[in-house]
């Protein structure tokens, strides 16, 4: 993960004092998820399954809100801020069960069924793979002078393009929204 940011004070902060507050904005955020739990999801459900894909979740975001800044003593601060984060993600994952009878369950964030539907839809194409969401981010720094530690926790869904199957509901395709939560561990650098 990558991050560049600024924090905006409304108080000058040459000044002697403990609490300060601002915005916070995250200019740009490169992330990723793993999606890596899969394998252990197709052991819980006693079955063998094959998973297509890099398993991984790219995002790119701004973030933007409110920061509380505490100075108790030196060049000791505490961040703490909420922020909200219109995100792009790019799903590259396809699970399949395997099944004797060719009903295994089946997910993907590709949707070949629209292609049916639509001759000038392309299911691998970008634009069918993107997911666009807004997120709300909670988060904490401590640093001193330049150095910090930061953790944040992101929560939001994304309306992607999946298609899936499965033996008692049926097949199902088009866009849902996608929950999508990070929590980030960050070592921060302050300029």
């Amino acid at each position: 993960m990558l991050e560049f940011g600024h924090i905006y004070y409304f108080k000058s902060t040459s000044k002697a004092s403990t609490i300060n507050f601002g915005l916070d904005w995250t200019i740009v955020s490169f992330n990723y998820n793993k999606l890596d739990k899969w394998t252990d999801y197709a052991s819980a459900s006693s079955t063998t399954a094959s998973i297509d894909g890099s398993r991984l979740a790219p995002a790119i975001s701004s973030k933007l809100g409110p920061v509380l800044s505490f100075n108790p003593v030196e060049r000791l601060v505490l961040d703490l801020r909420f922020q909200v984060a219109p995100a792009v993600r790019f799903f590259d994952f396809s699970y399949q069960e395997d099944d004797a009878k060719s009903n295994g369950r089946y997910f993907s964030f590709t949707n070949y069924e629209q292609e049916n539907l639509d001759d000038n839809y392309e299911p691998e194409s970008i634009k069918n793979r993107i997911a666009f969401g807004v997120a709300t981010s909670f988060g904490v720094t401590v640093r001193r002078k330049a150095i910090g530690l930061s953790i944040d926790y992101i929560s939001g869904k994304v309306n992607s393009n999946y298609e899936a199957f499965d033996p008692q509901m049926g097949s199902s395709f088009g866009k849902q929204k996608i929950p999508a939560h990070n929590l980030q561990l960050k070592l921060s650098f302050t300029l």
